[in-house]
């Protein structure tokens, strides 16, 4: 009993290890019947493959060899070695069929398709070869059409070589389905490629307009993104640019790195890492050259083939560039800088796609290819998209920021000029307070008891009390004049701009300069009413005219003059300063409106100007101009009217 049963275990053991060293043939033998075919179906459970690893064999010693694998993935990693491949299709159906044989990738190299029926070759295609000089059998694309008689059987073998991964997968579908999967994807490139013109649209004009370095990083990855894909997707073999498509297969490792580059930059750019990270700036600076150095290995690639099998240890180098980017933004995200949280959530959702994509790829969990590959162009989009929406939030931040530093400069504008106006207020004050002094002295005098008030009581009524009722009535005038002056209303209101000139006139009469000055006023014989803020039209004259009154004293003009003009041109007001002061000094002219440009030397911070053009252009919606004239310079501001109408009780200014 327990030598049948010893004899039993051994049998049953010598059976598992006759089976364990048997090339599975049966199952991958059966021919796969198109009677039936409505779609698209995997031919990997029916293929065979084996290595040629001298590259030596041709279809015929492949037809007699007997170690013939079962396929157990289409994807087999990178190998230069060319790696044959075997199935059988059958059409068991009494009517001639056509099916469509193809490949997920576009990025092979060469695979040689040889159709045999028994022992004769009937076909013999060349697919994915990329030198159009080729034989008439060649084709770039990477599929052909089988037609299949009654009851025909027929076997493929295809030679695939490639320096990418390889994947020897074959799918057969019928023309029609072929038809909609290959619409599917052009339609998905389409979109795609048009959504990355559109990124290289709007990082180019904000390249040229902001002329900044992380603009000109962001421009310069969209652009590299768009040949890398352009030659990734295959679609370079059917649409000719003119550009071999050899250079375009072996330019996807260089167009690879030479992304990352443009990434390093745009980080050291974007989040200034040299003044706010001084050691990850450092760390960046080592990214960069190493990554530089493997641009320099892919373009030497195509002379050294086996440099190619380093792609799968690269995955490692991207990782850490990731990692990296992460970190950067990171640190950012803590500083609270703009764009940084929109940065660092891209660059979470690129890091878990990369490193998804990184395992899957190698492990071979996913057993079509053609779906890792789409993961690359979506890790690029990703890529892109974050930037360019980091870049918009700095962006928006960064211009609320200048509006609150000019509504910053105009209060401190507002309050300079206030203390200006103090002063004279002061000054205007000196005389009617003297004057009321010198009456209170005469009226006490009139009234100290050794006089009596009866000899004097008609003077005291009619000059004294009169004089000191004035008096106070100018004082009073005066701060109203300055209070109405310098009011900041926000909404728009009818003035008449000749009432204006005049108040802004006569609050400049007590500087001394400006009573040396001569004053020429050119009015329209019809008084003008527009519509709009009066503050504003006065803050801006005022600006004008004391720019003019610094370059008189600056450069000692002798017999300084002021021409003053305004007049309707169709529906806008066209106001003109000129003086005689030598001109504006700058070039262009046009730079003396920038903050901080001032033509005086000794006087002035260069604010003034600015912020008349920030009222005219932003707060009136007109314009304002500088130039040169023989005599000096030449102010012209333009404002819109809003209705005009005439004027029956004021006065002109003479």
């Amino acid at each position: 009993m327990r030598s049948a049963g010893t004899a039993f275990a051994r049998t049953l053991l010598l059976l598992i290890l006759v089976l364990a060293h048997t090339p599975a043939f049966a199952a991958s033998q059966l021919p796969f019947d198109v009677t039936h075919l409505h779609n698209t179906h995997s031919l990997v459970e029916r293929m065979e493959f084996l290595y040629d690893p001298l590259a030596e064999h041709n279809y015929r010693d492949i037809m007699a060899s007997d170690t013939w694998q079962a396929l157990p993935a289409s994807y087999l990693g990178y190998s230069s070695r060319p790696v044959w491949t075997r199935v059988t299709i059958s059409n068991s159906a009494p009517r001639n069929r056509a099916v469509i044989l193809w490949n997920t990738r576009p990025l092979v190299q060469h695979v040689d398709v040889y159709i045999v029926d028994e022992d004769t070759l009937l076909e013999h295609h060349r697919l994915g070869y990329m030198n159009q000089a080729e034989p008439s059998n060649t084709s770039p694309f990477n599929s052909f059409l089988l037609k299949l008689t009654p009851d025909q059987t027929v076997t493929i073998y295809t030679r695939t070589q490639t320096a990418a991964e390889v994947d020897v997968e074959w799918l057969v579908s019928t023309v029609t389905d072929f038809s909609r999967e290959a619409i599917k994807r052009y339609l998905f490139w389409g979109v795609y490629l048009g959504l990355l013109f559109a990124f290289i649209l709007y990082s180019a004009i904000s390249s040229f307009d902001l002329r900044q370095p992380k603009f000109l990083a962001h421009f310069s990855f969209c652009v590299v993104s768009l040949f890398f894909v352009l030659a990734y997707s295959g679609i370079t073999r059917f649409a000719d640019f003119g550009i071999p498509n050899t250079y375009w297969f072996y330019s996807m490792w260089v167009l690879g790195y030479g992304g990352y580059i443009a990434v390093i930059l745009f980080v050291m750019y974007f989040f200034r890492t040299s003044s706010t990270m001084p050691g990850m700036h450092v760390w960046l600076q080592v990214l960069l050259m190493a990554t530089s150095l493997l641009v320099l290995l892919w373009l030497a690639a195509p002379s050294l083939p086996s440099i190619y099998a380093l792609t799968p240890q690269m995955a490692s180098f991207n990782l850490l560039l990731y990692l990296t980017f992460f970190a950067v933004a990171w640190h950012a995200v803590k500083r609270r800088q703009s764009g940084a949280l929109i940065f660092l959530s891209g660059q979470g959702l690129v890091l878990l796609l990369s490193a998804v994509l990184f395992f899957v790829g190698e492990s071979g969990i996913i057993e079509h290819l053609n779906y890792v590959t789409l993961a690359i162009p979506l890790n690029i989009f990703l890529h892109i998209t974050s930037i360019s929406l980091a870049i918009g939030k700095d962006g928006r931040d960064g211009r609320y920021e200048l509006e609150s530093q000019k509504q910053s400069m105009l209060n401190q504008s507002r309050f300079a000029v206030i203390g200006r106006s103090l002063g004279m207020i002061a000054h205007q004050w000196r005389t009617p307070l003297a004057r009321l002094g010198a009456l209170l002295s005469e009226l006490q005098t009139y009234l100290e008891p050794a006089r009596t008030a009866d000899d004097h009581t008609q003077r005291i009524r009619e000059v004294i009390i009169p004089r000191m009722r004035e008096s106070v009535a100018f004082m009073g005038s005066t701060v109203d004049d300055f209070r109405n002056f310098y009011s900041s209303g926000s909404t728009r209101e009818e003035f008449f701009p000749d009432r204006t000139i005049k108040q802004v006139l006569l609050m400049l009469k007590e500087i001394p300069l400006f009573q040396r000055t001569s004053v020429h006023c050119h009015a329209p014989d019809e008084a003008l009413c527009m519509l709009g803020y009066p503050g504003a039209f006065a803050h801006v004259l005022m600006i004008l005219l004391e720019n003019a009154l610094d370059t008189f004293s600056e450069r000692n003009t002798a017999d300084p003059s002021l021409h003053i003009s305004w007049q309707q041109r169709e529906n806008t007001l066209i106001l003109q300063v000129e003086d005689n002061g030598g001109g504006i000094c700058i070039h262009p002219v046009e730079k003396i409106f920038s903050s901080f440009i001032s033509s005086k030397v000794h006087k002035g911070m260069g604010m003034g100007l600015s912020i008349a053009r920030m009222l005219v252009e932003e707060r009136m919606g007109g314009t304002i101009q500088a130039g040169n004239t023989g005599r000096g310079a030449l102010f012209t501001v333009t404002l819109p009217l809003r209705g005009s109408a005439p004027l029956n009780d004021s006065k002109h200014v003479e």
